[in-house]
């Protein structure tokens, strides 16, 4: 046995390319996170985890850094080169945020009379992949529910087979109903969902 540690193979070298990391965030992305690119810099990410808390991840050399940032101050972070390695960074550091635990689905999101379209995005985050199985609004009209089908295609979301619809005497009555059978089976239609017979 030698004393200069030839007797050990090299330690294996992984590599984190950018294609991985935006593959992951794209991931958190399409689950309802709200990731951005840094406006600047191409191999800078953010993940937004509240208004207060974000984690900055940057990309170079087959390397990245892992940072939670509390208003614009670096509170921690962590140095990986494996997209192993990454999401448990993100992790790690995702559960420093008090009353926060990893992974979580967002649950609220900012609204602006500015941003129409972003406001959809937002909600259809909200919504993630998951199906709308029913909606009770008391203002509830056959124009909601187009509003509804824009919202859903920002995303992954859906409406289910058996979607239940719930509005008021408000909406359905009146000379001009504005909530009506014929309007929800025409929404149903154009969404390709079969409407079964009462």
């Amino acid at each position: 046995m030698t004393s200069d540690g030839g007797a050990f193979p090299p330690f294996p070298t992984s590599q984190l390319e950018i294609g991985d990391v935006v593959r992951y965030l794209t991931k958190l992305r399409n689950e309802g996170h709200r990731v951005y690119r840094d406006s600047s810099h191409n191999e800078v990410f953010y993940l937004q985890l509240n208004d207060s808390y974000r984690i900055r991840i940057s990309v170079s050399g087959g390397r990245s850094q892992v940072q939670l940032h509390y208003l614009d101050n670096d509170v921690a972070f962590l140095n990986v080169s494996s997209l192993d390695g990454l999401e448990q960074a993100v992790g790690a550091l995702v559960v420093r945020v008090p009353g926060m635990k990893w992974p979580f689905r967002p649950t609220a999101g900012r609204l602006s009379a500015t941003t129409p379209a972003t406001n959809y995005r937002t909600i259809s985050e909200l919504v993630g992949p998951s199906q709308v199985e029913a909606v009770f609004d008391p203002y509830l009209t056959n124009g909601s529910l187009e509003e509804l089908r824009v919202i859903l295609s920002f995303g992954a979301g859906a409406v289910g087979n058996g979607v239940r619809l719930l509005g008021s005497a408000e909406t359905t009555t009146g000379s001009v109903p504005r909530f009506s059978k014929a309007g929800v089976d025409a929404w149903l239609c154009q969404l390709r969902i079969s409407v079964r017979p009462a």
